[in-house]
């Protein structure tokens, strides 16, 4: 019993003694497996119990945050993991789209940059395959949002197009996508160290991580069961001939392109 402990653990390092203890009983088909206060010591007497310490608020949903969602596809949060540099020397962008009702993670996409094209294109094919949800929660950084009348993008006032609510987080809060910014502590801790060598194999490794995230990892905010047995795709599909807006060249394409703007923020707010 010991043993398989430990090996879990050693394959699962951020999971603690609840989660090992499912694991016991649903993949090793253990009827009785030891409470999550022995398990707790065994992590602990080998060294594998680690006590995080977590400044106050971070990670925690504030009250004025995101919208809570009822149901899959209500709320889609969304934002970039830091970057860092790959074992090439090369930067890497990881975009991740979660679905806050399920916890589904919908991407976890390892790009050379957070710029608009790439990440449209994201998106587009995120919701070729997924559909639509109602609101997209995000910060107030590019390429989400700009310092244009209502805060929009080109990437967001395209989501506006799709008839897509935008929510924006208040400035320096990430307490208000908390649960999204706790998701990236387990992708950083369990993903990206040590870094592979370059983006191809980097995501590879989001892959399986999404993978075990989605179908194999209990969450107890959802009584144990795993997101995918919550996640199903929208019913509302992307419309394939309302395309992003782009910035025109010159003073009078730049003033076109704020009138337009403005009339998508008008139309949104």
């Amino acid at each position: 019993m010991i043993s398989l402990v430990l090996a879990e653990r050693r394959l699962h390092p951020t999971w603690g003694p609840k989660k090992l203890r499912f694991l016991l009983e649903t993949k090793h088909g253990i009827s009785a497996p030891p409470a999550c206060s022995t398990i707790a010591e065994v992590l602990k007497r080998h060294g594998l119990s680690v006590r995080r310490r977590r400044r106050p608020g971070v990670y925690h949903t504030d009250a004025h945050g995101c919208t809570k969602a009822t149901q899959p596809n209500h709320v889609w949060t969304v934002d970039f993991k830091g970057w860092f540099t790959l074992g090439n020397g090369q930067r890497c962008d990881p975009l991740t789209v979660r679905d806050h009702y399920s916890h589904y993670v919908l991407c976890a996409d390892a790009l050379p940059n957070q710029q608009y094209k790439g990440t449209w294109h994201v998106f587009r094919g995120l919701m070729r395959h997924h559909g639509l949800p109602e609101i997209i929660h995000c910060d107030l950084g590019s390429p989400f949002a700009s310092y244009s009348l209502g805060r929009l993008s080109a990437l967001s006032a395209w989501w506006v197009e799709q008839g897509i609510e935008v929510e924006f987080s208040r400035p320096a809060s990430p307490q208000d996508n908390g649960s999204h910014e706790r998701m990236h502590r387990d992708l950083k801790a369990e993903a990206t160290k040590p870094p592979s060598v370059n983006l191809p194999a980097q995501q590879r490794r989001f892959e399986r991580w999404r993978h075990e995230f989605n179908h194999e990892r209990p969450h107890e905010s959802l009584g144990m069961r795993t997101p995918a047995s919550f996640y199903q795709p929208s019913a509302r599909r992307l419309n394939e001939h309302d395309r992003p807006l782009v910035y025109p060249v010159g003073p009078m394409g730049s003033g076109r392109y704020l009138l337009l703007l403005a009339t998508v923020a008008f139309a949104y707010f």
